[in-house]
């Protein structure tokens, strides 16, 4: 999809906590939902706004964080 862009620019609205795995398996693990909305120009001169939501997992690791998953989904 992205080969087709001439350019793009990501607007995130908000950002809510999340979680969705049993409470045992929740240590050490930072999870949450993002909305947002994306503002392209194709390659042929088209502009368009798209809507999109992520979610995303944190793991600690080392004493830092580290994406454990990173998921967008476009409404196109």
């Amino acid at each position: 999809m992205w080969e087709e862009m001439e350019s793009r620019r990501h607007k995130l609205g908000k950002v809510f906590p999340a979680s969705f795995g049993a409470a045992d398996e929740r240590e050490g693990i930072i999870e949450y939902m993002l909305q947002g909305s994306v503002d392209f120009i194709t390659k042929n001169g088209e502009r368009q706004a798209v809507s999109w939501a992520g979610h995303a997992i944190l793991n600690e690791v080392e004493g830092g964080l580290k994406y454990r998953l990173y998921q967008v989904f476009l409404r196109r």
